[in-house]
């Protein structure tokens, strides 16, 4: 059954969303506006979206994906020649090639481009990524990162593997041996988790290194992640931390420690309508989606609606 909020709620929620947008002068802002873009881009309010994209691009650096949905915008209010000049400029930032999304949204890019265009505009677009992603690739530090995050979570994963199908991994057993080995398991995870904290503390958000990190960071003990916690959203008004891998480790974190459902409602199929209002408020709060819950997908591909957003899908 469909649950409707009452219309007091509703105002209170969009009163939060226009608050987020006056007080926040990071990432985070810029975020909660790059949502509202992909909401009103799957409405087909184009104009909407431009304006939106335009002013989050305005006060932060784009994120280079972002820029996708601007050439979207663009193509759809027949700007042909903005759109062509985004995509070339997205790609020559976006380890992620915009070629896929173009084929993807053929649909899109056939209202302004015609067949040899789309082509040509394909062609140059991966010849400029191409380019891009072999700097990135011979970067030092970017291998850098990449290998440090390889080992930590390759450190992480080794007593994990190991006793995936131990019956040591359960309390139950008591015997000696898995005493000793879960003792290990423990303080080879406090050990990592103090290296990890350290680095990030030092060297800033490893993002390059993918989303093993926010694997890694999800197995953290309540007390190093609370430790960590405060690094990880100075890392997000950065713009180094995505929002939705971030509230996937906070979600785990309440789940495991606080034995709360209701936190960012990545795993939240058991919270009640009661507290979605709280839930939309600690979204916000990190930039996170209040419409989707997924990844960013930049305005194309499948959503995964949120229950309470089937009124803002008007």
């Amino acid at each position: 059954m469909e649950i409707i909020f009452k219309k007091t709620a509703i105002i209170s929620i969009l009163i939060l969303i226009s608050h987020y947008f006056l007080m926040s002068q990071d990432y985070v802002d810029y975020y909660n506006r790059i949502n509202e873009a992909e909401r009103l881009i799957d409405l087909k309010k184009w104009e909407d979206a431009y304006s939106e994209l335009k002013s989050a691009f305005s006060k932060n650096k784009p994120i280079p994906r972002d820029y996708y949905m601007l050439s979207k915008c663009s193509c759809m209010l027949g700007k042909k020649n903005k759109a062509r000049k985004i995509l070339y400029k997205a790609s020559a930032q976006s380890y992620s090639s915009p070629v896929s999304l173009l084929n993807r949204d053929s649909f899109f890019f056939q209202k302004c481009f015609n067949e040899k265009e789309i082509s040509r505009i394909i062609s140059r677009t991966k010849i400029i990524n191409d380019s891009f992603r072999n700097r990135w690739a011979s970067s030092k530090e970017i291998i850098s990162i990449e290998d440090t995050v390889k080992y930590f979570f390759a450190e992480d994963q080794r007593f994990r593997s190991l006793m995936k199908d131990n019956p040591c991994k359960y309390a139950q057993d008591t015997s000696e041996y898995c005493n000793k080995l879960r003792a290990e398991w423990v303080s080879h995870d406090s050990i990592l988790q103090e290296r990890v904290y350290q680095y990030i503390k030092e060297n800033g958000f490893p993002w390059e290194g993918g989303e093993d990190i926010y694997i890694l960071l999800s197995h953290f003990h309540s007390e190093m992640f609370n430790k960590m916690k405060p690094i990880l959203l100075e890392e997000l008004k950065k713009g180094k931390v995505d929002p939705f891998f971030l509230g996937m480790v906070f979600d785990r974190m309440e789940i495991q420690y606080k034995s709360n459902p209701c936190g960012y409602y990545v795993y939240g199929q058991d919270c009640p309508s009661d507290n979605w209002e709280q839930v939309i408020k600690n979204r916000l709060s990190i930039g996170m989606s209040i419409y989707y819950n997924g990844p960013r997908r930049g305005g194309y591909g499948p959503k995964n609606i949120l229950p309470w957003a089937s009124q803002y899908q008007k």
